[in-house]
């Protein structure tokens, strides 16, 4: 007996078939929300462990910036294991809906359909998590690090981008599935989805734009390019396991054929070329954070500072994997850290006492009195234990901090805060000119200045004096140098390098090629001086006056560190590991035997 016909007996008033869809459609939505909160309730006491399997493409510590942002977070995984949870509920329900329109034969498949679509959601999840994201933050990371800045992830911003991507690949990975059925349900078909391909790539890349938590062209065709094979691969199986379309009558007009070469298919070669190309950029260099461990096993490491010791002896610090050391001048490497429980090294310095001392990003200092067999932390004192600086001067070490300047007299047993006027102030670089007076530079607040015998620092701003494009700008200096006549070299992210004679009261910029480099390091000495930049090598042979790029066989440009040895030796730490120069640059060759292939453990937390 028809739904009509009981209605009439019950005495009920009478629903169209409309009516009785729209009503089944609210039931169905009903439980689909009674579902979904449930399976939220039970998710929420296990978000710490969600958060950490998010977690794992990223290898430092999340923080939260205010009091809400962990609670929330915690919220948004809880609904992101709600929507899992209740993926079957949700299927079967769609099932139950379009149960209807299917022939009898097909209705048995309900069991096969609801285990192909949760497995295929899991695996758009999957997919997302070890495979798109890396990418994704591989490609901010780096971008951030390569300009000296410090990647610290707030929980909230880091769960929203994880949820964003995992959500639309779990979806995305039911479109062969819902093409499929719909092909079986003749509202489509094969023939019908790749005549508007074009179509539907323009629709992938707006969805893209608007679903990616960021911006940029890469994410985007990160997200853009799975999509539309994904379509691809939807119109394959609609033409495999779809139903054969209905005979056209003989009055219809011929079937439209699709045409080869279509507007369609060349976007999409434009869009997979584009997007392969991208992600092996990204993947040739990989993060010094260490974003992508599991990726490569021969991957080099970014060299954040090298250290010279005693005759052939090279420290080198990396953002990642520790401290490594070579006895052979560079031609072989060792890993050399037990005891150092961070391997987030920004910098290595030796000790007159050939103490070896390595400072880190989360672990503050850590001292080796073994040549590296063996480190221990030396941090009491501090208030801050990112290290970005060291540097020794008169028997004292001084450390360039997050929250300013420490010094230590007793080989960092203790440190003492060398802060006025310069304090919650993140030190790039420090140096001694020949009257006694320090310099700090800064992470976006430029220079300061600490005359000798004075306890104050004192901000070097703008002379009004000199002409706007000599100004030191308010920026980020991470290199300061002082030659034999006490000129003052500030080295700056983006805007090049900057010269003064007279202690930082006015200031000239260095033209020509480094006008608007970005400055990691500057060696002054005989007969060449060197400039590190992101863009590779510079030299002058003639004070400064003129420099020239010296890259060959420097296949890795962004240095992120380098040294120059007393017999001329130039070492330089890039983000490919280390290179090395006997001709003051002219020709450079790769010495990574032992950083290259090493693959020590990335910290877990």
């Amino acid at each position: 007996m028809g739904s009509a016909s009981a209605e009439a007996l019950r005495g009920e008033p009478v629903r169209t078939p409309l009516q009785r869809h729209i009503a089944d459609l609210k039931r169905r939505l009903y439980w689909c929300g009674f579902t979904f909160i449930v399976a939220c309730v039970l998710t929420f006491p296990h978000a710490d462990e969600m958060i950490t399997w998010l977690k794992k493409p990223y290898h430092d510590d999340l923080i939260f910036y205010a009091p809400t942002e962990a609670i929330f977070a915690a919220i948004k995984v809880a609904l992101l294991g709600g929507i899992t949870l209740s993926m079957p509920v949700f299927l079967y329900h769609l099932w139950k809906f379009i149960e209807p329109a299917l022939l009898p034969g097909e209705r048995r498949w309900i069991v096969p359909f609801l285990a192909i679509a949760s497995v295929f959601f899991a695996m758009g999840v999957s997919f997302a998590n070890f495979v798109i994201v890396p990418l994704a933050l591989q490609f901010m990371l780096q971008f951030g690090i390569d300009r000296a800045l410090v990647p610290q992830l707030g929980v909230g911003f880091y769960v929203d981008f994880n949820v964003k991507f995992l959500l639309t690949f779990g979806f995305a990975f039911e479109l062969p599935l819902a093409i499929t059925l719909l092909s079986r349900l003749r509202v489509v078909t094969p023939d019908l989805l790749a005549r508007y391909r074009k179509h539907a790539i323009m629709v992938n890349l707006i969805l893209s734009a608007i679903l990616t938590p960021t911006s940029d062209l890469f994410n985007l065709l990160l997200m853009a390019g799975p999509l539309i094979i994904l379509y691809e691969v939807g119109i394959l199986c609609a033409r495999l396991f779809g139903r054969p379309p209905a005979p056209p009558a003989e009055e219809m007009d011929e079937p439209v054929k699709v045409p080869e070469g279509t507007a369609g298919r060349r976007i999409l070669f434009f869009v997979v070329l584009v997007a392969g190309l991208a992600s092996g950029g990204a993947l040739a260099q990989l993060s010094p954070g260490g974003v992508l461990d599991e990726l490569g096993p021969e991957s080099f490491v970014s060299i954040q500072s090298l250290a010279l010791g005693e005759g052939q002896t090279v420290y080198a610090g990396s953002f990642g994997r520790g401290v490594f050391k070579s006895e052979d001048g560079g031609k072989s490497w060792t890993a050399v850290n037990e005891g150092m429980t961070d391997p987030y090294v920004y910098v290595v310095a030796v000790a007159p006492d050939k103490a070896v001392f390595a400072g880190t990003l989360r672990g503050g200092i850590f001292r080796s009195k073994s040549g590296g067999k063996s480190w221990t932390p030396v941090n009491a004192g501090l208030e801050r234990l990112e290290t970005q600086v060291l540097f020794h001067h008169q028997g004292v070490l001084y450390a360039g901090t997050g929250s300013g300047v420490f010094r230590s007299k007793d080989s960092g047993e203790r440190w003492e805060a060398d802060n006025q006027g310069l304090s919650n102030l993140l030190v790039r670089a420090l140096v001694v000119d020949h009257q006694g007076t320090m310099y700090a530079g800064t992470t976006g607040m430029g220079m300061y200045r600490k005359l000798a015998g004075s306890a104050q620092w004192t901000r070097i701003t703008p002379s009004r004096l000199s002409h706007p494009r000599d100004q030191l700008p308010a920026n980020f200096v991470r290199s300061l140098v002082v030659d034999k006549t006490g000129t003052l070299y500030a080295g700056t992210a983006d805007n090049g390098v900057y010269v003064s004679t007279d202690r930082g009261d006015t200031w000239r910029i260095i033209g020509g090629q480094l006008a608007n480099a970005s400055v990691r390091g500057i060696a002054i000495g005989e007969p060449s001086w060197f400039v590190g930049t992101g863009i590779g090598m510079y030299r002058s042979s003639d004070q400064g006056k003129t420099w020239m790029q010296v890259n060959n066989g420097l296949t890795e440009r962004a240095i992120q560190s380098f040294a120059v040895g007393k017999d001329g030796t130039v070492y330089a730490g890039t983000s490919g590991g280390v290179f090395k120069t006997e001709d003051h640059g002219a020709h450079w060759v790769s010495t990574n035997q032992g950083i290259a292939t090493s693959r020590n453990p990335a910290p877990r937390h």
